[in-house]
């Protein structure tokens, strides 16, 4: 059940045939169909044109921009991007594409996404002229208990106790039940066949393998499938070494086989229940059995002449994403600003300082008027708080007149970065957006064992007692965990709309910064109409409310000089190198499709 890993070398003539041909895969995706690419390099340097002898597959070390009128898609999953490439011309549509694109993300990513974990799914169908959104996160699962954690270090971080019930299969599939093209065989088997034959490291992969062992040795790893999968003679797997899978393969055969059934019942439920116990878990074959996909109506978030439509509860997402945008809309000549001046990013922290500040009071699945949030008097008032030359002290903030605030439970709390973001759009119009994860790297570091499927840690998503888990966000009461009950996230796939047109479809990994992120990048891309480049050199900004903000430090001076302007408003930062990395298309008013990954990680678009 472990995996097999094969050094690149000389002597490794096989090894070198499957290197060749990865690189002429993502080539052909690149160069061929009439598709238009180019690299940009991070902080807006010239673009260059890619020919195939560019071109390293599967880690990109820059960003893609493709061009295209046909289909397009954009992730930071490389391999995710060829597989819609292939789906595509299999005849397949846009949701066979996202749903195989999917199950492949986890087999090349699997520190980030994969069938042990859950997402969200925002899909626009032009025949129904409706957006459809669907929650398949993870679920907590019925023993589930706070007591269970008192004295126990990290055990919501790793671990048995860490595991909820994984929604991301049940949700594929029942998305492609009802609106796939292809077989669900068909679109299963990208994935299997990449997990059987093999699929090179790259840098986001081998960065989270080295950290395994930052503050431990490797033999201080519990779980035996864990070690064996990511680690060869005692050595964490490094870039460029070659991942087989076959456990994961044969996983991949079942589903393919028996659908949904093939995980939630039968063997491989009874492998993944035993696992988790083994581990100190309370999972149970009654919490698979019974894990449902939720259907949910999309947060309308409008601004100017756009409309955005995102996830709303269980996702924090798209209540952050509205709120932010409905603050701007009330500060007086905002649109006029540029988006590289002081002024206009002091606004940006001190929108998202009161967003976040109503995320840590209020919101968590319970019941909720997320109308509260979205009234202009609302965001006035907010607005009306901010001073234009000083920073905002958390303590001083207003509570505006809302349902009474849930008292604030545990530390500041935080999230993963260890998630994975994918876009798509087509020709007819349609489009989706979807964000998977499996929460921080490697989830629990628990596989269940002859099954290949590494288990999420989505427990620490939840406010536990006093105990802080891995990110930096304040959660209230109504983010409690309890049995049966979802997980607060930031995950925000978002498309957007200009009347009944969708003209974007955007997102990110990035745990607590993803909102922040898909509203700086929606701003520059949709309303500010920048460049790739433009956009890209500017820095990004962040803030939680009750923790020192976040400059990136990529765009150099620029960053140190905005860095220092800020703080002489009040504004205090701390270091943070962990960034966020968007992936959006975009459609221009004659139909052309613009494909686009982040620089800031091996992203690659693909389009034709």
């Amino acid at each position: 059940g472990c995996a097999i890993v094969a050094r690149r070398s000389p002597e490794s003539i096989f090894d070198y045939g499957l290197f060749l041909f990865n690189i002429a895969l993502l080539a052909l995706v690149m160069i061929g169909g009439g598709s238009a690419c180019r690299t940009l390099s991070l902080g807006g340097g010239t673009g260059t044109e890619a020919s195939s002898s560019q071109v390293e597959a599967p880690k990109v070390k820059t960003t893609q921009v493709v061009t295209g009128k046909q289909w397009m898609a954009a992730s930071d999953a490389p391999w995710a991007s060829v597989t819609a490439h292939q789906i595509f011309s299999e005849g397949g549509n846009i949701v066979d594409a996202a749903v195989a694109a999917s199950l492949v993300g986890g087999v090349e990513h699997p520190q980030s996404t994969g069938m042990g974990g859950g997402g969200f799914f925002v899909f626009y169908s032009v025949k129904d002229k409706k957006t459809y959104a669907w929650d398949f996160r993870e679920r907590a699962p019925g023993a589930i208990r706070a007591e269970l954690f008192a004295g126990k270090k990290n055990a919501s971080l790793k671990g048995g106790l860490a595991v909820a019930v994984p929604g991301l299969i049940a949700g594929l599939h029942q998305i492609h039940s009802k609106f796939g093209k292809l077989k669900w065989k068909q679109v299963v088997e990208p994935a299997r066949k990449l997990a059987a034959d093999g699929v090179l490291i790259d840098s986001l992969l081998a960065s989270g393998i080295q950290k395994l062992t930052k503050d431990r040795e490797v033999k201080d790893i519990p779980d035996t499938a864990f070690r064996a999968t990511f680690f060869f003679k005692g050595q964490g797997l490094q870039e460029g070494d070659l991942l087989r899978q076959p456990a994961l393969a044969k996983t991949f055969e079942k589903i393919a086989r028996e659908g949904v059934r093939g995980f939630y019942e039968g063997s491989v439920a009874s492998a993944i229940v035993k696992s988790v116990r083994v581990r100190g878990g309370v999972l149970s074959l009654q919490d698979l059995k019974k894990y449902k996909v939720k259907e949910v109506e999309p947060i309308e978030i409008h601004y100017g002449n756009q409309v955005l439509k995102s996830m709303p509860i269980p996702s924090s997402g798209g209540i952050l994403l509205g709120e932010m945008l409905g603050m701007l809309s009330q500060v007086k000549g905002f649109s006029n600003w540029k988006p590289e001046s002081v002024l206009y990013s002091h606004y940006l922290l001190e929108v998202m300082r009161r967003a976040y500040r109503d995320r840590a009071l209020y919101v968590g699945d319970v019941p909720l008027k997320v109308s509260a949030f979205f009234e202009p008097d609302y965001w006035k008032a907010q607005v009306a708080s901010i001073e234009r030359e000083h920073a905002s002290a958390p303590e001083s903030l207003q509570v505006f007149p809302l349902p009474p605030p849930a008292p604030p439970a545990g530390l500041p709390k935080s999230e993963s970065k260890q998630t994975t973001h994918y876009s798509f759009m087509d020709a007819e119009g349609n489009a989706v957006a979807t964000t998977q994860t499996i929460n921080t790297v490697f989830g629990s570091e628990v596989i269940a064992a002859g099954t290949g499927i590494l288990l999420n840690n989505e427990i620490d998503d939840f406010a536990i007692g006093s105990t802080p888990n891995h990110y930096g966000l304040t959660a209230s009461q109504a983010n409690q965990i309890a049995p049966g009950k979802t997980p607060l996230s930031s995950m925000t796939p978002t498309l957007v709309f200009e009347g009944d047109r969708v003209v974007g479809s955007i997102g990110a990994p990035g745990g607590s910064q993803i909102p922040t992120t898909v509203l700086q990048e929606y701003l520059r891309f949709f309303v500010h109409k920048m460049s790739p480049d433009e956009a890209f050199a500017l820095p990004r900004l962040h803030q939680q409310y009750n923790d020192k903000s976040l400059i990136e430090p990529f765009g150099g001076n620029r960053s140190a000089r905005l860095k220092e302007q800020l703080e002489s408003l009040g504004h205090s930062f701390k270091s943070e190198m962990a960034w966020t990395r968007i992936s959006l298309v975009m459609r221009a008013s004659d139909g052309q499709l613009t494909g686009i990954a982040d620089p800031r990680a091996s992203g690659q678009a693909a389009g034709k």
